[in-house]
């Protein structure tokens, strides 16, 4: 079986790594078609990328189109927010559709698995008619918020469809694979299969002091690598949140990337900085972490049985730190709220109350139960058969009478 994956941003491309992984485990031909700055990203991680078309300054189109809407609760505003969104992957994917439906047509992937803003995942599916897997990184807010379960009508998309004589596309695929434990995921009525979160965070090494037992409490503090390049400098709160932690008895690890390791500087004290280490690696000796609301972050917390406190900023952080505070495994506090005294007050109760420590660790309970990347591979092999049955059977002559 050929599995073409497809992406748009390397954050959203990390959660989809175990289940390719798991593919050429099984013997599957595996390509991942991505925008070609992100092509290192996708090598990284040990899978084939095929770089397609040119890449698109998401940065400057969310300062342009969505930073102006933000903070206006107005019905009207959260619609032209939304659009404004989808519009800004609408490029990425107008960028990427040539090159991505010519290889497509040479390579003839059995089938599509794409991340909930690649929408040229699901128009090479239709185009080749095969099935299109939509892998979800966390909370459907997407489905659950703007489009309440039903399809969203965006203009741009059906424009980018008739480009290739179809009448629209679908974003949500025919099947949803859907890393996000049940008790926190949108109840939205989907094609779902479900999957255990396998966290993959990035290759990098990390301090063997790191990895060992602390000998103190350890409150872990990231602040991803979308949200500051995205909404800019001033939303990068770690350095807020590090000082209404400083006098904290505990230690406090903040995990920072190249680009945002001088916002940080050299607090000292009890406040240590490291540079790329993998989340998964390190928060397995916390006891505690606070983050933006990226899906990679809060599910490896969930995965990792670790509370969490959610500072959210933009729109889809604060659906999902909604959804993951009706848990019980952590709190949300808005970034327009987030002053010292709120944060200290904040981490202290996920360090102090033993309903939060509880309730995350039956939510790990609840991710680990659930079907393993393998096994869904072996589930969309039974997809993909059945869809070559399917058109098999339709090819057949009919006066054969499905004889054969």
């Amino acid at each position: 079986m050929r599995v073409l994956f497809v992406s748009s941003w390397p954050t959203h491309y990390f959660p989809m790594v175990p289940l390719a992984w798991a593919l050429r485990s099984q013997g599957h031909e595996v390509r991942v078609a991505v925008p070609p700055a992100h092509a290192d990203t996708v090598a990284r991680s040990g899978q084939l990328a095929v770089p397609v078309g040119d890449d698109v300054d998401i940065t400057e189109l969310f300062k342009r189109d969505v930073q102006p809407l933000l903070g206006n609760d107005d019905p009207e505003v959260r619609r032209r927010r939304t659009l404004a969104a989808i519009g800004i992957f609408v490029a990425v994917a107008e960028a990427m559709s040539g090159d991505t439906v010519a290889f497509a047509r040479d390579w003839a992937p059995d089938l599509v698995v794409h991340e909930p803003t690649a929408f040229t995942g699901p128009l090479v599916a239709t185009l080749l008619g095969v099935p299109s897997v939509r892998h979800l990184w966390g909370p459907d807010g997407t489905n659950a918020g703007p489009a309440r379960g039903g399809p969203i009508d965006v203009p741009a998309l059906r424009r980018l469809a008739g480009r290739y004589g179809l009448d629209d596309i679908d974003p949500t695929g025919d099947y949803s694979a859907d890393p996000c434990p049940p008790s926190m995921q949108a109840r939205v009525e989907l094609e779902r299969i479900p999957m255990s979160y396998v966290p993959y965070n990035g290759a990098s090494p990390v301090p063997p002091d790191l990895l060992a037992p602390p000998r103190r409490t350890r409150v872990c503090v990231t602040w991803g690598v979308s949200t500051a390049a995205l909404a800019g400098p001033e939303a990068f709160l770690a350095p807020r949140v590090v000082g209404a932690l400083a006098e904290l008895d505990a230690e406090i690890v903040v995990t920072v990337n190249a680009a945002t390791r001088e916002l940080i500087g050299e607090p000292g004290g009890n406040v240590r900085v490291v540079e790329s280490v993998p989340l998964h690696l390190l928060l397995p000796g916390c006891a505690a972490l606070v983050h933006q609301g990226g899906g990679g972050s809060m599910l490896t917390a969930v995965a990792t049985g670790v509370p969490q406190l959610v500072i959210p900023q933009l729109p889809d952080q604060r659906f999902s730190a909604a959804q993951l505070a009706a848990t019980g495994a952590g709190r949300r506090l808005p970034g327009e709220h987030a002053d010292p005294g709120a944060i200290r007050a904040a981490v202290t109760a996920l360090l102090e109350e033993p309903g939060h420590r509880e309730a995350a660790r039956r939510l790990a309970q609840e991710n680990g139960g659930r079907p393993s990347p393998l096994q869904v591979a072996r589930r969309l092999e039974e997809i993909s058969s059945r869809a070559v049955a399917g058109r098999r059977s339709m090819a057949m002559p009919a006066d054969r009478g499905g004889t054969q």
